[in-house]
Order: structure tokens, then C-alpha cells, then sequence
């Protein structure tokens, strides 16, 4: 679930807060993830958290964050713990079961180029991106994908390849030759267009275990090469994949997925390396 309050935004924007979801200084669940642990405990959108296994929810400035750690500290995965919320005036307890999630960040940019990255850490998309996908599918295929880039380990990959070519970069320098950091960007795009193939496959694997629907995710990104051939290039040392390389993928992984579900296999990416995500 997603829980906060009127202190979460900036001032500027407390008036709107409270017009659109009724905020105040307690903690209110603004969103339920569906069939999630606080779904099945029976919480709903408009509820005030008060306790959590019978400690208190903060209410007030940086109440979000504080919860946050409150849930951090107290909830223990498969372990029932106790959910006291006010909802219409009245106070109600549930039991809920906390189970282990993802918690890579996703945050939402301005600017109008149609793009998304991750850090490492988290994911970010901008509005232009939002604006160029035409459903909610289409926006859960480019955060999966990014998605897989934090979970597979493409970021810190990329950072020991550019250090690795910077060495030679400064043994130029010493020479007196100045390389503008050539090697070092050589370093970064080694095997990129490895690190975007394996998101795409494994994007589509994080999609299927979320409930989200295959179909529209190739065509997603043929309508983005055809629209924006800028977005994705087929030069050589691009840091995508060649565009027909990267659909003909897309198409044989849907299929490998779909056969997957209809033998009743465990739905997991063939990798070379099972390489878990530490988060």
C-alpha cells in the first residue's frame, strides 16, 4: 500500500492535497496494491493507519518517513502482525501477513524527450514518456525493463567498465595525449547492448509475475522505433540493440513465456547465471 500525508508535499501544494484526497496530518493509505498483503488484511483507500503492531503511527511533518521506518523496523516477512486503522469515524483492526517486495524507487521527471533510466537504486520516467505511451501496460513494459536493469546489476557493471577504460585514459595523459575520456566511454558501452537485451528479457518475465499483459509490449517498442528512430538506433556500438534483432527477442520471449505457463512451469528467466537482485 501507499500511505501519506499533507506534510508530504510542499506547502504550495497542501490546499490541492487535501481538496483531492481529504490529507491531514495523520497517515492515510492513498493507494492499495491489488491482491497485496494489506488487500487481503482488508485495507482500503481512505483509511487513517494508527498502529502497527501495536505501536503508534507518527501524524505531523515527516510522519511518511517515519512510518516508513516504523514498518521497516517492526513488520517481519511471513510473520501476522496487528493493523489498527480509523476508517468513517471508526476504529478497526485487521491482521495482515507481510510478504517480501521489490522497493527499488520510482519517480516521474520533467521534460519533454521521450525517456527512462534507472540508477542502481531507483527508476526514473519522464513526462514525455508518459505522454508517448498509450496505456498503462505500455508504462508498466518501460519500468519493467528498467526494472531489470537495477535488478540484474547493469548500473554498477557499467561504472567498473568506465573505470577500467579511464586507466587508459590517464596512461595517455601522461604521454601528453589528450583522449577526451575516450576509453572510458568505450569501457561504459561495453556490452550494453548485452545489458538492453537481457533487460528486455528479463523486463518481460518481472511483467508476467505482475499480473500485466505480453501482448502489447514488442508493439510498444516498434511503435517507439517507428515514431522516434532516434529513441533507439541501429548504429554499430549503439547502446541498444539493432531494432529488428531487438523485436524478433521480444516475439521469441513472449513465446517462451506463454509455453512456460501452459506446461505450468515456474515462470523464471533462462540465464545464463541465476544472478538474484539483492533488494
Amino acid at each position: 500500500m501507499v500511505a501519506a500525508n499533507i506534510h508530504q508535499w510542499p506547502k504550495d501544494y497542501h490546499d490541492a492535497a487535501q481538496a483531492a484526497f481529504n490529507l491531514g496530518d495523520p497517515i492515510q493509505v492513498l493507494h492499495v496494491v491489488p491482491e497485496g498483503p494489506a488487500a487481503i488484511a482488508g485495507v482500503k483507500v481512505g483509511d487513517v493507519l494508527l498502529e502497527v503492531a501495536g505501536k503508534t503511527v507518527p501524524t505531523g511533518k515527516k510522519a511518511t518517513e517515519k512510518t516508513a521506518q516504523l514498518l521497516t523496523e517492526t513488520l517481519v516477512v511471513g510473520q501476522e502482525s496487528s493493523l489498527r486503522v480509523r476508517r468513517e469515524g471508526q476504529d478497526t483492526n485487521l491482521r495482515m501477513v507481510p510478504i517480501a517486495a521489490c522497493n527499488y524507487g520510482v519517480a516521474l521527471t520533467g521534460g519533454d524527450e521521450i525517456n527512462a533510466y534507472a540508477d542502481g537504486t531507483n527508476i526514473y520516467i519522464t513526462s514525455g514518456m508518459l505522454r508517448f505511451a498509450e496505456s498503462d501496460t505500455e508504462v508498466s513494459t518501460v519500468l519493467s525493463h528498467e526494472l531489470a536493469h537495477n535488478a540484474m546489476g547493469h548500473i554498477g557493471k557499467k561504472t567498473t567498465n568506465y573505470l577500467l577504460g579511464s586507466i587508459f585514459d590517464v596512461v595517455a595523459a601522461a604521454y601528453g595525449v589528450n583522449t577526451q575520456g575516450a576509453f572510458g566511454k568505450m569501457g561504459a558501452n561495453t556490452f550494453s547492448q548485452d545489458f538492453e537485451a537481457e533487460a528486455d528479457y528479463v523486463g518481460l518475465y518481472v511483467m508476467t509475475v505482475a499480473g500485466q499483459d505480453l501482448s502489447e509490449a514488442p508493439g510498444f517498442w516498434r511503435r517507439m522505433g517507428a515514431e522516434n528512430p532516434g529513441s533507439i538506433t541501429t548504429q554499430y556500438g549503439s547502446t541498444h540493440p539493432g531494432t529488428a534483432e531487438r523485436y524478433l527477442a521480444l516475439d521469441k520471449t513472449v513465446e517462451e513465456i506463454r509455453a512456460k505457463q501452459a506446461a505450468g512451469e515456474e515462470i523464471r528467466p533462462n540465464l545464463k547465471k541465476d544472478t538474484k537482485s539483492s533488494k
